[in-house]
């Protein structure tokens, strides 16, 4: 009964982002943020509110099976659209074509925080603090609504020096995880390998999602204070 509740709500949820817009309303631009194996991001304008979005387009092609079943593209776009925390970047409409499906989401001003540390140098020690109890916060919120978001690193933080405004972005392979007493352990390799949690390392067994976000956010904190061109060794 539960699960079938769970699945509604989760309709619901996406309802509200496939209303029909003024075609061509958003304007993808050259600008590429960034671009992976199944996805490109580009920097997009909207016509109606006059205002840059971020777009991310993935190719049905592409998309990896599992078990035989295609993985969906719903499910970045379900998980964000629950989600309402002000460090989390905001998801504002789902689009589909015959080949390909579109998440428009927030732009999110200033820099990602690798790019600031590699060029200005670590943070000052109030800097770095005031980011981590941002991150800190949003994975707590996201660890109480049972999600991991599995890929914490500062490629994935966006920090804007003149609002002091700190996101969260990327949720590709963000997961949910089940109550405490059905836990659903995950056995997949997401995470980027220097911000590891060490269970990884070991492709036999299973790992909270959750548990790998703290480690993430502990290796995080390092970089934002010292030189991020260090090696990091595990012995």
């Amino acid at each position: 009964m539960y699960w079938l509740l769970g699945g509604v709500v989760s309709v619901l949820c996406c309802v509200r982002f496939f209303r029909d817009k003024p075609k061509n309303r958003y304007l993808s631009t050259s600008t590429v943020l960034s671009s992976g194996q199944y996805n490109v991001v580009h920097i997009a304008y909207d016509t109606e509110k006059e205002e840059h979005v971020v777009m991310k387009t993935i190719q049905h092609a592409s998309f990896q099976t599992h078990n035989g079943k295609r993985l969906s593209v719903y499910t970045e776009g379900v998980l964000l659209s629950r989600l309402d925390h002000p460090c989390i970047v905001k998801l504002l409409e789902i689009e589909h074509t015959p080949k390909t499906s579109r998440l428009i989401m927030e732009y999110c001003k200033g820099e990602n925080t690798y790019d600031i540390v590699c060029r200005d140098g670590p943070f000052s020690e109030k800097t770095a603090l005031y980011i981590i109890q941002n991150i800190l916060d949003t994975l707590a919120y996201l660890h109480r609504h049972k999600i991991a978001h599995r890929d914490i690193r500062p490629e994935n933080i966006m920090f804007d020096r003149h609002s002091n405004t700190v996101k969260l972005i990327d949720f590709e392979y963000s997961k949910r995880v089940q109550t405490e007493r059905n836990m659903k352990f995950m056995k997949t390799f997401i995470d980027t390998f220097p911000y590891c949690a060490p269970e990884l390392m070991n492709n036999h067994i299973l790992y909270d999602g959750r548990c790998v976000d703290v480690w993430s956010l502990g290796v995080l904190s390092l970089i934002h204070i010292s030189e991020p061109t260090r090696p990091l060794y595990i012995s």
